[in-house]
């Protein structure tokens, strides 16, 4: 059976989420999204793509992609929102956080290397987070202090 995310859309079961322009204030790499799906969900989270950037031309930044971190701090909630865009909408079961504290990164799912005079860039890739299960984005700029970006749109089915 396929996923028509569209539809999902229409239904209004599709989510964002951005950490918005934030300063990293390191060059290792530094956990920066974190989307959890609760156990308490009965639905599977089915992550469409992000899109990712540093706000540094000079800057090369690696971003990576992680599942089941093992998280010690949930970092600072970052708000989801619907994507259908009216006046009543239903919210995500899903939770988000802005710079996480983990033990370990996780599974490694894929990297993404910017380089320098590369602003942002869409990465589609298809996941899915079963209740219970975190993805985690990491980020590693070449510089320290580079504000950078990540946003990520999930469905929920």
């Amino acid at each position: 059976m396929a996923l028509d995310v569209s539809n999902l859309v229409i239904k209004k079961q599709a989510f964002t989420t951005t950490t918005g322009l934030n300063s990293v204030g390191t060059t290792d790499e530094h956990p920066y999204l974190l989307l959890r799906n609760p156990s308490s969900n009965d639905q599977a989270l089915l992550i469409t793509h992000s899109v990712i950037g540093v706000d540094a031309n000079s800057v090369r930044t690696i971003w990576r992609a992680y599942a089941r971190p093992t998280v010690t701090t949930d970092g600072t909630s970052i708000n989801t929102i619907n994507t259908y865009i009216a006046g009543s909408v239903p919210s995500s079961k899903a939770v988000c956080f802005k710079e996480p504290t983990v033990s370990s990164n996780g599974d490694l799912l894929n990297m993404y290397v910017a380089p320098a005079n590369t602003p942002s860039r869409g990465i589609s890739r298809f996941y899915i987070v079963d209740p219970g299960n975190e993805f985690l984005i990491t980020i590693e700029n070449s510089s320290a202090n580079a504000s950078s970006f990540a946003d990520v749109y999930w469905v929920e089915w």
